[in-house]
C-alpha cells in the first residue's frame, strides 16, 4: 500500500512538472503580440511610450486647486506635464502612494510638471487631510464634475500622466512613483 502511494505521488509530480515545462516553453516561444497581451493580464504594468491622443474637448474637466484656491481645467496647461491622480482620503492604497508622489515632485521640481491629486470629497475633508499629513508641495484638488469618459474608471487610485493632449502613461492601483523609470519617462517627454 505504501509503495502504491509513493508511485502515485511520483506520477503526480511528474505530470505537474511536465505540464509546467510545456507552459513555460509555450510562453517563451509564443509570437510577440499574444505574449504581450498575456503579460499585460498577468502583470498589470502600464506600457511606456504608447500614447493616446486626445481631442481638447475630451479633457474638459474643471476642479478647484485647494493650494491656490483657483479653478483649473485640464485643457489649460499645454506646455506642462500633468500628473493627474484620482484618489480619496478613505482609500488606503491612495494614501499609501502619496509619499512617493511627494518624493517624485521633489526630484523633478525643476521640470514643468504639475501634480494634481483630485478627489470628489468635501473641500474641508481634503484640506484637513493634507494639512495633517504636511503635504505642502502637492496640489490637492476637489471636483464635483463628472470625470471625462477618457479618464473614467471604477477603482482608486487612478493616475494619468498627460502631455500635449496625450495620455503618455496610465496606471490603476497604487505605485511607487519616485522610481527611476517614471523620472526617466517624464524627462524623455521634455527632451
Amino acid at each position: 500500500m505504501k509503495k502504491a502511494i509513493n508511485i502515485f505521488r511520483f506520477l503526480f509530480f511528474v505530470i505537474i512538472g511536465f505540464y509546467s515545462c510545456v507552459g513555460v516553453i509555450l510562453f517563451l516561444y509564443m509570437p510577440p503580440r499574444p505574449k504581450e497581451k498575456l503579460k499585460e493580464k498577468l502583470l498589470p504594468v502600464p506600457i511606456y511610450d504608447q500614447t493616446l491622443s486626445l481631442e481638447k474637448s475630451k479633457l474638459d474637466f474643471r476642479f478647484l486647486d485647494l493650494k491656490r484656491n483657483q479653478n483649473f481645467n485640464l485643457n489649460d496647461k499645454i506646455d506642462t506635464i500633468l500628473f493627474v491622480n484620482f484618489w480619496a482620503t478613505w482609500c488606503k492604497p491612495c494614501v499609501a502612494e502619496i509619499p512617493s508622489m511627494n518624493m517624485l515632485q521633489q526630484k523633478i521640481k525643476d521640470y514643468p510638471v504639475k501634480f494634481l491629486l483630485v478627489s470628489d470629497e468635501p473641500k474641508k475633508k481634503v484640506i484637513d487631510f493634507y494639512t495633517r499629513k504636511k503635504y505642502s508641495s502637492l496640489n490637492f484638488c476637489v471636483s464635483n464634475e463628472k470625470i471625462p469618459e477618457i479618464l473614467e474608471g471604477n477603482s482608486l487610485p487612478r493616475t494619468y500622466i498627460i502631455y500635449k493632449d496625450k495620455i503618455i502613461y496610465e496606471h490603476i492601483g497604487a505605485a511607487n512613483w519616485d522610481s527611476e523609470d517614471i523620472i526617466n519617462m517624464i524627462k524623455k517627454q521634455l527632451d
